[in-house]
């Protein structure tokens, strides 16, 4: 799942999750926009996202394979 589907989801604002996980809401929309987090910062959303967004759904194959 990418980060866009979990908050559309749980109906969440990118500043929300932001402050949820310790980042800036500029950072979540990076990401959002195709960047990839740092190791820390993927550890920090797969956990706030009880593992719905796994380190495997940033990966660019996985990313054309799940569209």
């Amino acid at each position: 799942m990418t980060l866009h589907e979990f908050l559309t989801e749980k109906g969440m604002t990118q500043a929300e999750f932001a402050a949820a996980i310790g980042a800036s809401q500029s950072t979540i929309s990076r990401l959002m926009d195709g960047s990839l987090p740092r190791l820390e910062l993927m550890k920090r959303i797969y956990v706030a996202s009880n593992g719905a967004v796994t380190p495997n759904d940033w990966l660019p194959m996985q990313r054309s394979i799940n569209k």
